[in-house]
């Protein structure tokens, strides 16, 4: 976990100083509040944007300060909620039969 949050401060670091678009693909929650400006959620299926969120997170950030802030955990609690609906809608796809109770005898 060191290395990965070293290697997100150097990412960071990088960013400002070159002050150019940088478009990072992650799986990891905590990662993309922490790096990014605005995080866009993906659909399962079929593809396509599910939805944006804007984080709005005092720069500079380092990982020791910024995940301890309420609106870290704000962003990251909202990013996981949005998630679990991508995930509920990929399931009702998957099957969409609703399933009734089997009774036995």
């Amino acid at each position: 976990a060191i290395s990965r949050n070293s290697m997100n401060e150097e990412t960071l670091r990088i960013w400002a100083e070159l002050g150019q678009t940088v478009l990072f693909i992650t799986h990891d929650i905590d990662e993309a509040v922490f790096l990014a400006d605005r995080v866009i959620v993906l659909n399962i299926a079929p593809g396509g944007i599910h939805s944006e969120l804007d984080i709005h997170l005092p720069r500079p950030r380092s990982n020791l300060k910024t995940r301890r802030l309420p609106a870290f955990l704000d962003y990251r609690n909202e990013l996981m909620e949005r998630i679990s609906h991508v995930m509920e809608a990929a399931d009702a796809i998957a099957d969409p039969t609703p399933r009734q109770p089997e009774l036995t005898a």
